[in-house]
């Protein structure tokens, strides 16, 4: 029989794998110039054309870019 994971550990690990999917994009902020994150790169917004969540992390600009 398979070992199932407890509810805990699991909600524990997305919290964690989320908060890692925050990295740098390559792309400058329209603010400050600064290097934009991804936000949640799991969470993709179901536009047309698709979209993600991208924040400043030196400004605090939120926008979204095209995936």
């Amino acid at each position: 029989m398979k070992k199932l994971t407890p509810l805990n550990k699991f909600n524990q690990s997305r919290l964690y794998s989320t908060w890692q999917d925050n990295k740098p994009n390559g792309i400058a902020c329209p603010e400050c110039g600064a290097e934009l994150i991804d936000m949640q790169s799991n969470e993709i917004l179901t536009s047309n054309p698709p979209k993600i969540r991208i924040r400043c992390p030196v400004c605090e600009y939120f926008g979204y870019r095209y995936v």
